[in-house]
């Protein structure tokens, strides 16, 4: 299959597990008034009508921006709703290199009231699928250990708990410098 239309399936394919969770994707404007959030970002910058106008640097500003309209849109309309996502082109003005080009494609969501654990348990079972995508449209030769989704996740209260100390708002420095010594850290 030709690069370019794996690539284009890849991204579809992709889009589809977001909306089958449920999640509602957004296409932030790509034209922005302003520059990069982050300071070290080179945006792109373009003249319109003796004004200057940016190339985005990623979707999170608008996503973020946005977000209560959609959950309020939802609502209103009495639907289930577990999140947006966006997943389309950023571009940054930067020197190009081996890991750098000007435009690329960025996946961001947002999904409210969950953990870092969670998400990282659905990104896993998101790379797992489209693995397999990969292999169903014969892009991927190699045997990839299917187990990718199934990694030790713990939060940090977790794994003091597995070695038996409950972190409480009590619980003092040294104690916790001790079970630091005791895990490696």
């Amino acid at each position: 299959m030709h690069s370019f239309v794996l690539f284009q399936s890849f991204l579809q394919r992709a889009a589809a597990l977001f909306v089958e969770r449920g999640f509602f994707q957004i296409w932030p404007k790509l034209l922005q008034p302003a520059g990069a959030m982050e300071p070290y970002l080179d945006a792109f910058s373009i003249p319109f009508h003796k004004k200057k106008l940016f190339l985005s640097t990623s979707p999170e500003f608008f996503l973020k921006k946005i977000y209560p309209e959609v959950q309020e849109f939802f609502h209103k309309k009495d639907h289930s709703f577990y999140g947006i996502f966006s997943l389309g082109s950023a571009f940054r003005n930067e020197k190009l290199s081996e890991s750098h080009i000007p435009e690329f494609t960025m996946l961001e969501w947002y999904h409210p009231n969950s953990s870092a654990i969670k998400e990282t348990k659905f990104f896993l079972e998101i790379i797992a699928e489209l693995i397999d995508h990969l292999k169903q449209e014969g892009a991927l030769n190699c045997q990839l250990e299917k187990n990718i989704h199934t990694p030790m996740l713990l939060s940090v209260e977790e794994l003091f708990q597995k070695e038996g100390l409950k972190l409480t708002a009590e619980i003092s420095v040294a104690e916790l410098k001790k079970y630091c010594h005791k895990l490696g850290m």
